[in-house]
């Protein structure tokens, strides 16, 4: 009896201790959703109508988002398409901003970003005891700067509307123009005269000796 009660609570805490080791290993092995944060601001009045084009491209190893791009009218914030993480690191991506309809309107300050997702374990506490599960900071970063790692997050792009010349401002330059012309063609024809003269004056002399 006493054999049989030793070797049921030998099975008792097997079973415990393999169910515990199973929740841990789950719990590693759940994958992270990380989406980056962006958004839209205007500068001038009346505000901006464009639309952003971002594109995320990963760089090295990273793993791919489920969607590479997205747009987003100015004024307006929005998530980059998830990125499934399922191990700890550093991954670099490369975020590069274009106006959909440059004509209209262009960004102002920076529209290429080098992004960093380090992804990291934290414990946590369950009912079951500890477990750990996957963690993100996202850092974003000049593309053309390397050294510059401030965080600017999230990640934040500047429409300003394009201006151009008037009918009337045109009018005024072609006027200004025409202007300049006119008295430049006076003082050529007037210096082209003054050496006539002189020419003429010149001539004259010598057939009077």
């Amino acid at each position: 009896m006493r054999n049989k009660f030793i070797s049921w609570l030998a099975i008792f805490l097997s079973l415990f201790v393999m169910n515990q080791s199973a929740g841990m290993v789950h719990a590693h092995s759940e994958s992270l959703d990380v989406s980056i944060p962006v958004q839209v601001k205007t500068e001038g009045v009346p505000a901006p109508k464009g639309e952003l084009l971002f594109v995320l491209s990963p760089l090295d190893d990273a793993p791919a988002p489920a969607s590479d791009q997205i747009r987003i009218a100015a004024g307006n914030n929005g998530i980059m398409p998830a990125i499934a993480f399922e191990r700890p690191g550093t991954y670099a991506y490369h975020l590069q901003v274009s106006v959909v309809d440059s004509k209209k309107s262009s960004i102002v300050g920076i529209s290429d970003f080098r992004m960093e997702i380090t992804v990291y374990n934290e414990k946590v506490n369950t009912e079951a005891g500890s477990a750990s599960k996957l963690g993100a900071v996202i850092v974003a970063s000049n593309w053309n700067q390397s050294a510059d790692r401030q965080p600017k997050y999230p990640v934040t792009v500047v429409l300003k509307d394009k201006v151009y010349p008037t009918k009337e401002q045109n009018a005024h330059t072609a006027a200004k123009e025409l202007s300049s012309r006119w008295w430049l063609g006076l003082i050529f024809g007037m210096g082209m005269l003054v050496m006539l003269f002189a020419f003429a004056f010149k001539e004259d002399k010598k057939d009077r000796i």
